[in-house]
């Protein structure tokens, strides 16, 4: 059984080589709401564009809410140089799977092209398969999201198929989903060199090849 509680506990306060990690707050929406002006951001996601800041706010009321009820964790990645706010990062259950931990992510458009979509990633999973109970993480995103799919790929998830998911109008949405099990993950790192997961307090390289990362599918909770 994954505890997110512990997750997020062990996720608050990670710092990477440019971004510092702290739990998601509905503040985070006022953000969150900026980022959905760009039209690119919501043609990659599973909800409307909200029309004020006060729905933004709201949906991550229910995130965060969610989280206090210990059935996701959700973290806010801010850059340490201004702490302007980056990205939300999520892990969730993935439907009734107990062995399959979701991930999400939903990063400010002008962050899209600094590489902060991988550092994040890659930090966050390091932490998560330091949980015995993790054993496969999947990220999901839509067909033409080939930023993101080049984000999950560069950090080991492999595809493993597409799915229909459901827009929150009702629509059915193609998405293609990619995977990693802990031993994949694992076999992964040592053959790049790695070892096994970083303590959750150490600071990571940074990274340096671009890539554009649009935000992921996951749930529009």
């Amino acid at each position: 059984m994954r505890d997110f509680f512990e997750l997020t506990t062990r996720l608050s306060g990670l710092q990477t080589s440019r971004l510092a990690l702290r739990e998601a707050s509905p503040a985070d929406g006022w953000a969150l709401f900026d980022a959905t002006r760009n039209p690119e951001f919501n043609r990659l996601l599973v909800w409307p564009r909200p029309d004020t800041p006060e729905q933004a706010v709201q949906r991550m009321e229910a995130i965060c809410l969610a989280q206090n009820r210990g059935r996701m964790s959700a973290i806010s990645a801010c850059l340490k140089e201004t702490g302007a706010w980056v990205a939300v990062f999520r892990f969730l259950p993935y439907g009734l799977d107990p062995d399959i931990t979701e991930m999400g992510l939903w990063m400010h458009p002008d962050y899209w092209r600094s590489s902060f979509g991988k550092e994040l990633t890659q930090a966050c999973m390091e932490v998560a398969f330091s949980m015995p109970e993790v054993h496969t993480l999947l990220g999901a995103t839509l067909p033409q999201n080939q930023g993101a799919i080049r984000v999950l790929l560069s950090c080991g998830l492999v595809f493993s198929g597409n799915v229909i998911r459901h827009h929150e109008d009702g629509r059915a949405v193609d998405v293609i989903e990619h995977r990693v099990t802990r031993e994949g993950w694992l076999a992964g790192r040592v053959a790049s060199g790695g070892t096994e997961a970083v303590p959750a307090q150490r600071e990571r390289p940074a990274v340096a090849a671009a890539e554009r990362s649009g935000p992921w599918v996951a749930s529009s909770r």
